[in-house]
């Protein structure tokens, strides 16, 4: 896809997910070509003085009937984009980029650090909606969240795990020393997810690792991995930087 050509995007809807956390739906003109999950748009704000855009990736899913964007406030350009009103109009780049598996029978095993789960939501909701009858693929997503007021779309997750016996969640909560039953407490490591995995598979052969999250959190979990003896021809990532 062409990400160079610049469209004009309008705000239809928002939803706040969860503090400084909103999820954009976005109309465009013209219609935006077929795109795949795992992949971004470029916004751009000019006032800013900078002339190429800053990347988010899409968080819906191309079999739903909505586009949208997830967004963390934590810069000048995300505070102004999380400050955005239904019927705004923002200039972004058309969906590009590769975060996404080729393969389809792998066990695609997702680390998402905060708003890492964003590209993970579109992945997720692509296979529940197309695939999940006939497709046997299993998917297990480790998701590291400060709190647990921190989870994003926590109850679309809790709908995620409901009839779905190939798709695991576990949630890890790393600044609160209590925590519900169903979620570790402390940081997400790699011998606490290859162990879980091996119950699952026999081997890394058939497993795909996709780490998304702050820089800091890929190039940890990366290197914590690579640690563990997970080959680097499996491992996938997208970092997000703060802006």
């Amino acid at each position: 896809m062409n990400a160079t050509k610049k469209i004009k995007y309008k705000v239809v809807g928002k939803k706040i997910e969860a503090p400084k956390v909103a999820t954009l739906l976005l109309s465009s003109s013209p219609d935006l070509p077929p795109y795949c999950p795992g992949q971004f748009i470029d916004i751009y704000f000019p006032e800013f003085g900078f002339s190429q855009g800053k990347s988010y990736s899409i968080s819906s899913a191309p079999s739903e009937d909505k586009f949208s964007i997830t967004i963390k406030a934590i810069g000048e350009f995300s505070n102004r984009l999380f400050k955005l009103k239904e019927g705004d109009i923002v200039t972004g780049s058309l969906p590009y980029g590769f975060f996404y598996s080729d393969l389809e029978n792998t066990h695609l095993v997702m680390l998402a650090g905060g708003i890492g789960i964003a590209p993970f939501r579109a992945t997720i909701m692509e296979y529940l909606m197309k695939n999940s009858k006939i497709n046997k693929r299993k998917i297990s997503l480790f998701y590291s969240s400060r709190t647990e007021e921190d989870i994003i779309f926590k109850n679309e997750i809790n709908l995620w795990r409901a009839g779905h016996p190939n798709l695991r969640i576990k949630h890890f909560i790393t600044r609160e020393k209590k925590v519900a039953k169903d979620k570790e407490q402390g940081r997400i490591t790699a011998k606490h997810i290859l162990k879980e995995i091996s119950a699952l598979e026999n081997s890394l052969e058939n497993i795909e690792f996709l780490i998304c999250g702050s820089i800091a959190f890929v190039r940890d979990m990366r290197k914590s991995l690579r640690a563990e003896g997970v080959p680097e021809n499996l491992i996938y990532t997208e970092a997000f930087f703060s802006h």
